[in-house]
């Protein structure tokens, strides 16, 4: 597929959210970038009654480490 200006590729970006594994299973992650930092937002949903839960919201840097502690 071409690309505006002349370039092939793809044109949408990858998708920025992924299922965590292990012991943070049930936590889904959304990451984005806010002033040139990376953000985490981390959250479990309930697809049986369409509800989402937030967790935690915070910069990459501890972000998973300080999740395990609560």
């Amino acid at each position: 597929m071409d690309r505006p200006g002349g370039r092939k590729g793809a044109l949408t970006p990858a998708d920025p959210r992924q299922r965590k594994k292990g012991d943070l299973a049930d936590l889904w992650v959304y990451k984005f970038r806010s002033r040139g930092q990376l953000w985490l937002l981390g959250y479990t949903r309930d697809d049986g009654i369409r509800l989402i839960w937030l967790e935690a919201l915070g910069p990459h840097e501890n972000f998973y480490r300080d999740l395990k502690r609560r």
